[in-house]
């Protein structure tokens, strides 16, 4: 398992694209407090979804997730759609450091060893994509 806190250990930025659902993205995010993998981040992408969805998140952020973890909220002006909006995540996250980009949808609940054993699988050989 790769729980150790060495710089070996690969980076997962994390990509939430949300629209209008902030109640989903919150319990997304609930899962992903629950990860054992050491090393990761979040970026929630809100694609110009209506002011009380974008302040839902903002503030279950700012009060509820980890300080330790780290996360990045961007509020985009018009809705770039499913691709556009996880296009401008997955840039931020390689310009931040990221080995791996793990996209989840804002009403999907992870395992806790998703990424330990994504992060295996995709160190384990010549695999473009877990």
């Amino acid at each position: 398992m790769l729980q150790n806190n060495n710089s070996k250990t690969k980076k997962v930025s994390i990509v939430i694209l949300q629209f209008n659902n902030s109640g989903d993205t919150a319990r997304c995010l609930e899962s992903v407090k629950e990860l054992k993998y050491i090393k990761f981040d979040i970026v929630v992408i809100d694609n110009s979804s209506k002011f009380e969805h974008l302040n839902s998140a903002k503030e279950y952020l700012e009060s509820q997730w980890p300080k330790a973890i780290g996360y990045k909220l961007v509020a985009l002006n018009h809705n770039l759609g499913y691709a556009g909006g996880n296009n401008v995540g997955i840039r931020y996250a390689l310009e931040n450091g990221a080995d791996y980009i793990l996209v989840l949808n804002p009403d999907t609940r992870v395992d806790a060893e998703l990424l330990n054993k994504s992060v295996v699988g995709a160190e384990s050989g010549d695999i473009g994509i877990v």
